[in-house]
C-alpha cells in the first residue's frame, strides 16, 4: 500500500512539473505562432501548414466520432488552445466547457467566439483558465482531449484519462503520438528546425502498450475505435473510449 501512495506521489509531482512547463511555452513563447497555426486566413511555413492540415483531419474525425447533433450534451473541451474545436461542437448544439492551462491561449479563444455571431445561436460555451482535473467543472457526457496528453508519458497520460472517467457518460476521445520508426526520424530531423516550428517535448507510445496500459488501469471502459492522422509534420492517433 505504501508504495502504490508514493508511486501516486511520484506521478503527480512528475504531473505538476510537465504541466507547469507547457503552460509556460503556450502562454510565453509560443502563443503568437499558435494563434497563426490555428487561424484559417494566416499563411504559414510548410513546416507549420503540415501540422494545420493534421490538426483539421484529427478535429474532423473526432466531430465524426462525436455525432452531427448534440443539442443536450454537454462536452469538456480539455486542452482547448485557441477554441477551434471548441467552436466546432458549439455549432453542433453541445453545451462545452473548454480549458486550457495558459491564460493567452484562453483569451484568442474568447475573442474570436465574440466574433462569431451565428454561434451563439448555438450550443453554449465557457472558456476556462485552469486545469482539465477540476472537479468543479461536473460531469461531461463526453470529454475529449485533443493533442492534450501528448506531452507527458503514457502513465501520467492514462492517469489523467482514468481520473476523468468517473466523470464522464458516454465516450472519452484523447490522442496520443505513435511510436514508429518514421517518427523517429521525424524527431530526429526535427532537432535541426529553426526553434520557431519546434514544438514542446513530445512522448510517443507504442499502440500495442498504450492498450495494456488502458486495459490494466481504466475499468469499466473499452476501446471502441482508433484513428491515425499523418501529415508530413503531423502525427497523431485517436483513441474512444467507451463504457462497458
Amino acid at each position: 500500500m505504501l508504495w502504490k501512495q508514493d508511486r501516486a506521489l511520484l506521478l503527480e509531482q512528475e504531473y505538476q512539473a510537465k504541466r507547469h512547463q507547457i503552460a509556460q511555452y503556450f502562454d510565453k513563447t509560443a502563443v503568437k505562432a499558435w494563434e497563426r497555426l490555428t487561424s484559417n486566413d494566416e499563411s504559414l511555413s510548410f513546416i507549420r501548414e503540415s501540422v494545420r492540415a493534421g490538426r483539421e483531419k484529427m478535429q474532423q474525425h473526432i466531430l465524426e466520432r462525436i455525432g452531427d447533433n448534440l443539442s443536450g450534451k454537454s462536452v469538456l473541451d480539455a486542452g482547448c488552445g485557441t477554441g477551434v474545436l471548441a467552436m466546432d461542437l458549439i455549432a453542433r448544439n453541445a453545451n462545452v466547457v473548454a480549458v486550457d492551462i495558459s491564460p493567452s491561449l484562453i483569451k484568442i479563444a474568447r475573442e474570436r467566439f465574440s466574433r462569431y455571431e451565428k454561434l451563439k445561436n448555438g450550443g453554449d460555451v465557457k472558456f476556462v483558465w485552469g486545469d482539465m482535473l477540476d472537479p468543479t467543472f461536473g460531469d461531461f457526457d463526453h470529454i475529449v482531449f485533443m493533442d492534450s496528453t501528448i506531452h507527458y508519458k503514457s502513465t501520467n497520460a492514462i492517469g489523467l484519462i482514468n481520473k476523468l472517467c468517473s466523470r464522464a457518460r458516454e465516450s472519452i476521445i484523447f490522442t496520443f503520438v505513435p511510436l514508429t520508426p518514421l517518427l523517429a526520424i521525424k524527431f530526429t530531423l526535427g532537432k535541426f528546425f529553426p526553434k520557431g516550428d519546434r514544438a514542446p517535448a513530445i512522448e510517443p507510445a507504442s499502440e500495442r502498450s498504450l492498450c495494456d496500459l488502458i486495459s490494466r488501469n481504466v475499468h469499466g471502459w473499452e476501446i471502441s475505435g482508433m484513428k491515425r492522422v499523418s501529415t508530413y509534420f503531423y502525427t497523431s492517433q485517436a483513441v474512444e473510449l467507451r463504457r462497458v
